[in-house]
């Protein structure tokens, strides 16, 4: 799922990836509020943990991530939020926040 136009994003039922190179959302545009309202975002990857760390390799590393703010824009995605729920499992990171240095924007 791509979002490009800004707003308030809500889940109704957790959203499952169908394997560890896909990425749930990608978010493409500032001002965006993702409210997994109490679901989560789930991966097929399942990896070892103390309750702290995390613990590697994974069962199923990929490329995949649960929310993706601005990778494949060529601007920092600014004001974005992610609240109200879990993500687990994905292949590679749960929340990737783009920042790029201002002399390239």
């Amino acid at each position: 799922m791509s979002i490009n136009l800004p707003g308030i994003y809500k889940l109704s039922s957790n959203l499952v990836v169908p394997n560890e190179n896909t990425t749930a959302i990608q978010i493409n545009v500032n001002n965006v509020t993702i409210d997994l309202n109490g679901f989560a975002i789930l991966g097929p990857n399942v990896c070892a943990t103390d309750g702290v760390n995390v613990a590697q390799p994974c069962t199923k590393p990929g490329a995949g991530y649960a929310i993706d703010g601005g990778s494949a824009v060529p601007f920092n995605v600014e004001n974005t939020r992610v609240l109200n729920g879990t993500i687990d499992g994905m292949g590679y990171i749960g929340v990737l926040q783009t920042s790029m240095p201002a002399s390239k924007r």
